[in-house]
């Protein structure tokens, strides 16, 4: 296309258009730079604008959990990374199970640094769901999350190893996939909460799930 043509071309929508785009970006009030989303864009990696690591979840969640975590809480996670580190720094104990190996050994080198946080390896399969009951057996958690491999059947399995004010955490739960998962949380007498945003280093509207009690450790 010639310049001619490319100026013709420009109209003054695609010009507020560009107009808006460049304060998005550039404005340091604009929500795109104060969560750290362009900075992850351009760096890749999962943090906000202090470098602290995020979970690859909707930054109201996001901002919902900051406030509410607590030292006292203990965690299991379906699926391990970034989110390890951030709850790490907050919980009490984190364990993870992961299927990926080689995603297994970054991650286990980055949390060296906390000695409250395991990661287990565990290939997909009837193990890889049940590897919170096997794990230790009769250990209950404040928190599980499903981020991980088979989604549905790691929720179905939570529900045994939750302390009564336990809550379960569902990542990508707008996925049509999950919803046999949401129906029985409702089934079980349990609330939903949900969260939508963009994600980290995200393009699209996401959304993460809490189920939840009555009475449960985030106050809810």
């Amino acid at each position: 296309m010639g310049i001619k043509n490319l100026l013709k071309s420009i109209t003054p929508t695609s010009l507020k258009k560009i107009y808006w785009g460049i304060k998005l970006v550039n404005y340091p009030e604009s929500y795109l730079v104060k969560t750290g989303f362009i900075q992850s864009k351009i760096s890749g990696s999962l943090t906000d604008t202090t470098q602290e690591d995020l979970p690859w979840m909707p930054y109201p969640f996001i901002d919902f959990l900051k406030e509410r975590l607590t030292d006292k809480l203990e965690v299991f996670e379906y699926g391990s990374g970034s989110s390890t580190r951030f709850f790490a720094k907050r919980v009490h104990s984190i364990t993870s199970v992961e299927f990926d190996r080689e995603w297994y050994n970054l991650v286990t080198e980055k949390l060296a640094p906390f000695k409250n946080s395991e990661v287990l390896y565990q290939e997909v399969s009837k193990e890889y769901i049940e590897k919170i009951k096997t794990h230790q057996p009769d250990k209950k958690y404040d928190i599980v999350i499903v981020d991980g491999r088979e989604r549905v059947q790691c929720a179905l399995e939570a529900i045994k190893h939750l302390t009564p004010s336990g809550v379960v955490i569902l990542d990508d739960s707008f996925r049509e996939k999950y919803c046999e998962a949401i129906d029985f949380y409702r089934n079980n007498g349990f609330k939903k909460l949900s969260f939508s945003g963009l994600k980290p280093g995200g393009l699209l509207l996401d959304e993460t799930t809490v189920f939840y009690r009555s009475e449960n450790c985030l106050g809810l």
